[in-house]
């Protein structure tokens, strides 16, 4: 399967992550501090422990605490349980001066079911980026590692064992102050369990692959508060089975446009054309639209609207590959300085391309989540919050099934 760029994440999880890294004020002092120097990672004015050029900062918390009506996604015999994620994690910043930094961390969760013991584990989570200043050029590295038991895309319905390694280094270049062209180079491995199975498929013969993708983005300033946005990239997927028919490139161009966080509009959007390319005459190349979006309106220091958007391609356990395209709307609402609730949803459809082994009909999935979430911030390192979710898929090959969660959570920052 391609690796999302958002990071298309676990289903429920999402939810409430939201209620973590989301604000709960429109301007702190500790974000004005950051965009005054917006090179550095936030948590280089918002860590309280500082060690000379070390910036320490430790958290801590229990993730989806409540109740899951249908654990594996079951359309027969739903299967509920009770569950929750104590989840503790440290970020590093290593100051070099003036000239850059080194940012490095990693998180433990453990992911934990009463009745249901065979999908416990210890989720494990790590990154380190290098960044270094030279006059007009900004040049980095990172990497990222991730060994999780959790859905991966919206396709796969099941928490599945998989690890994913990724590799990303570039040059930014700043001729002026309202222009810059970025190249970057990007590389993610794939691999599931041995012992991850869906429906009868085994994913790591399937899916397991790897990705290399050399990408140019020229940024332009128009207004202001607006940029204009121009990518560029070629993407190169190998999979691991011999065998495999999905081996591909892609080709794709977008324009958009990015906004200033103190913007009313805040965020970024791309859209243009995808092609995705197989050397196999039995599989149908896609040449269309792709592209996403992630915008934030500020009504007012009380009131927002989040607004996502996005439509791509992405490899198939059974079926080569699907277009997914997904929408999604959240409003939020500050009752006070400390309490904020969030109502929203998300609809994602699921449209495969017709094969040799199925000519008929085209397959259409749907997939639509509810949510309301309530947060409460106790102080400026502990929140704590509530939130119900409604989950439902169907399909018009006559596979469908929904479930609800009631989760809370409790984060602890130092």
């Amino acid at each position: 399967m391609c690796i999302p760029q958002k990071k298309f994440l676990t289903y429920l999880s999402a939810i409430f992550l939201i209620l973590i890294t989301a604000p709960l004020s429109g301007s702190s002092e500790k974000t004005k501090r950051v965009q005054k120097n917006s090179r550095f990672p936030p948590s280089v004015y918002s860590s309280d422990i500082k060690i000379g050029p070390f910036r320490l900062k430790p958290s801590f918390s229990i993730k989806n605490i409540g109740y899951d009506s249908n654990i594996f996604y079951s359309s027969r015999k739903p299967v509920a349980d009770y569950t929750a994620t104590p989840t503790a994690g440290l970020r590093s910043v290593l100051l070099l001066g003036n000239r850059g930094f080194l940012d490095f961390g990693g998180e433990l969760g453990w992911l934990w079911f009463a009745r249901t013991p065979s999908q416990n584990y210890l989720n494990r989570y790590a990154d380190a980026h290098l960044e270094f200043y030279l006059s007009r050029f900004t040049f980095y590295i990172e990497e990222g590692y991730a060994r999780a038991r959790e859905r991966f895309g919206y396709e796969i319905d099941i928490r599945t064992l998989h690890t994913v390694n990724s590799l990303n280094m570039g040059i930014n270049y700043e001729p002026s102050d309202k222009t810059s062209l970025k190249f970057a180079y990007n590389q993610d491995l794939l691999r599931y369990d041995s012992q991850a199975t869906f429906r009868g498929y085994k994913l790591d013969e399937i899916l397991d692959h790897r990705k290399n993708s050399f990408g140019i983005t020229y940024r332009q300033q128009i207004l202001p508060k607006t940029a204009a946005l121009s990518e560029f990239n070629y993407v190169k997927y190998n999979f691991d089975n011999p065998t495999s028919d999905l081996n591909s490139v892609s080709y794709r161009a977008l324009w958009g446009a990015e906004f200033d966080p103190s913007a009313f509009i805040q965020g970024t959007f791309k859209m243009g054309f995808a092609y995705l390319i197989f050397p196999s005459l039995d599989i149908k190349d896609y040449k269309g639209l792709a592209g996403s979006a992630s915008l934030r309106f500020r009504f007012s220091d009380y009131t927002y609207f989040l607004l996502n958007f996005n439509q791509d391609t992405y490899f198939s356990y059974w079926a080569y590959y699907f277009i997914s395209k997904s929408y999604g709307g959240t409003m939020g609402f500050y009752l006070s300085e400390s309490i904020r609730i969030d109502v929203g949803g998300t609809m994602v459809n699921n449209f495969y391309e017709a094969t040799e082994t199925w000519k008929e009909e085209r397959r259409i999935d749907h997939l639509n989540l509810y949510r309301v979430n309530i947060l409460y911030r106790l102080s400026e390192s502990i929140a704590s919050g509530l939130g119900l979710g409604y989950l439902k898929r169907t399909s018009n090959w006559g596979y469908e099934w929904d479930g609800f969660t009631i989760f809370s959570l409790i984060s602890y920052e130092f």
